[in-house]
């Protein structure tokens, strides 16, 4: 069994994970992203096993992380464009949502 943890966190230790930023805030995102990253690069406990990620800039985020080409989208947006998006995604379910029978 040690040795199927072994290779997990081998696994880990060798991903790089690619991510990419989408949204009207990408800049902001970024910031925070990269905040978030520094902080972890200094994290003073060594028992976890080290995580790499990687930016990659690209226009068709959604549809690489489907693909399974990048592993993760971090989307930022602005309080008006989430509202809207929201908005959007709600008209689309309300269709796929039972009647109710009497």
């Amino acid at each position: 069994m040690q040795w199927i943890g072994n290779s997990e966190e081998q696994r880990l230790e060798d991903t790089v994970y690619e991510y990419a930023l989408s949204g009207d805030e990408a800049e902001w995102g970024l910031e925070i992203v990269s905040a978030a990253l520094a902080l972890e690069a200094n994290d003073p406990d060594t028992s976890q096993a080290v995580v790499r990620f990687e930016r990659q800039q690209v226009t068709n985020a959604d549809s690489l992380l489907q693909a399974g080409e990048i592993h993760l989208v971090i989307e930022a947006l602005s309080p008006a464009v989430y509202e809207r998006s929201r908005t959007e995604e709600t008209e689309k379910l309300i269709p796929l949502i039972p009647k109710r029978t009497k």
